[in-house]
């Protein structure tokens, strides 16, 4: 039994995927609604500001029980919220190997109407990271 879903993330559709691009039969999309959602900064969408975490925030703090677990309520909270079509199993947060200024979550979903599952990684940078891209991309100062 496959499912469509519209997914509003695809900026390059994979070729002959559907009449438009964005039709999906997998579980991509909601995949990729996930990762935006875990990475969104909360409070920059006007019109949600609950929508997103606050990861981003936790990147400089110390690795402690205390903060591990705020991460995973976060998570946790946003796709329980945003997101019905996948639930979470498990997730983990620990500092990244590669860069002082991100972390990394590992996030076991359970995707509802496929059921599967499937564990996905995700690199969270610190805001300090983000506004370096932003200014090499644009030459502004924030």
């Amino acid at each position: 039994n496959m499912f469509t879903y519209t997914g509003l993330f695809k900026l390059h559709p994979k070729k002959n995927s559907s009449i438009d691009g964005f039709v999906s039969h997998d579980k991509d999309v909601i995949k990729q609604s996930v990762v935006t959602l875990i990475k969104t900064h909360k409070g920059s969408r006007i019109y949600d500001p609950d929508l997103g975490t606050n990861l981003h925030r936790l990147v400089h703090e110390q690795n402690v029980a205390r903060t591990r677990n705020i991460a995973k309520m976060e998570i946790t909270e946003v796709i329980e919220k945003y997101e019905p079509r996948a639930k979470v199993l498990d997730v983990s947060v620990f500092p990244s190997a590669e860069s002082q200024d991100e972390v990394i979550a590992v996030v076991s979903l359970f995707y509802v109407e496929f059921e599967l599952e499937e564990i996905i990684e995700i690199k969270i940078e610190a805001d300090s990271a983000w506004e370096d891209e932003e200014k090499a991309k644009t030459g502004l100062v924030f």
